[in-house]
């Protein structure tokens, strides 16, 4: 594994306005879609107050397949939780029950970001009849159901914030939004009094096999996640489920401040200053288990 300064080169961390260094690690990155090999590094930027992997060079080549008819097919929605020993349940089920317990009794509407055919607005929907739903979905090949009225998904990204939302909700999705903080900046007017922004991402702690999906715009950490959601204007509140014990789930709640695009740089905690150390570690240890694995195996 190779981390380097970047020489020359006017380049800050898009999470927390801290410097980047080169990092390159020797196992080949895949795309989540399919798990096919895209390269045989993976190379890009890390920050070194945060530990935010960004920049990756192999989403630079990959970001345009979000958009093409093969994605569109490839039925990301049908992942399924296998913890549970009962009949499997898809995960947007087992979402939609805790995000319809977190919303308010007279909650109004929810928008997700990244929502493919709408599964999780529709299973939303099916719990409560006075929710209006709205999707964006940047892939105009993906089938638009046409059964549910109150479900309405665009491609256009300024459509999204011509609505109030009682929550708004990034499945997965986060880390592959390029403009990701100026987004949750501009939601913040987007949310309504008791609105929540949710995000459920893996935990690269409890799975550090998701360092090596190439075709993310941002590898997060749950520590470099909740800095993101913080320095857009937010307060964090982690949840956690015993359905996805792999994974990270955070509500964000907007700041009283309010904070503009050009937001000031974030200022780091104690605690999150042995991000970037700690991101290296998690690599180190899957660097071992894969030699050690590959030694046993002779």
């Amino acid at each position: 594994m190779r981390v380097e300064n970047i020489q020359g080169v006017q380049a800050t961390c898009l999470v927390c306005d801290g410097s980047l260094g080169v990092l390159a690690l020797p196992f080949p990155c895949f795309r989540h879609k399919d798990f096919s090999t895209i390269s045989k590094i993976l190379s890009g930027k890390i920050c070194s107050s945060c530990g935010t992997v960004q920049s990756l060079d192999a989403f630079t080549q990959e970001k345009e397949h979000y958009r093409s008819k093969a994605y569109a097919l490839s039925q990301q929605t049908k992942c399924k939780n296998t913890k549970r020993r009962n009949p499997i349940r898809p995960r947007y089920e087992i979402q939609a029950r805790h995000i319809d317990s977190l919303l308010d009794k007279d909650a109004e509407s929810c928008l997700d970001i990244g929502c493919m055919e709408g599964a999780l607005l529709r299973e939303l929907g099916r719990r409560r009849e006075n929710l209006n739903l709205s999707g964006l979905e940047v892939n105009e090949f993906v089938r638009r159901p046409g059964q549910d009225s109150r479900l309405y998904i665009t491609n256009i990204e300024a459509e999204i914030f011509e609505g109030i939302y009682d929550a708004v909700i990034y499945s997965h999705s986060i880390m592959y939004i390029p403009n990701i903080k100026k987004q949750l900046i501009g939601l913040k007017n987007s949310l309504s009094n008791n609105g929540f922004v949710y995000v459920q991402i893996p935990d690269l702690t409890a799975n550090p096999f998701y360092c090596l999906m190439g075709d993310q715009a941002y590898i997060f950490t749950p520590e470099s996640l909740v800095m993101l959601l913080e320095s857009a204007g937010y307060s964090c509140e982690r949840q956690k489920l015993k359905e996805f014990s792999k994974e990270v789930i955070v509500l964000a709640y907007p700041s009283k401040q309010e904070m503009s695009v050009d937001s000031k740089p974030c200022v780091l905690e104690e605690g999150n200053r042995h991000e970037f150390s700690r991101f290296l570690h998690i690599l180190q240890e899957f660097n071992a288990a894969i030699g050690a694995a590959l030694t046993g195996s002779q």
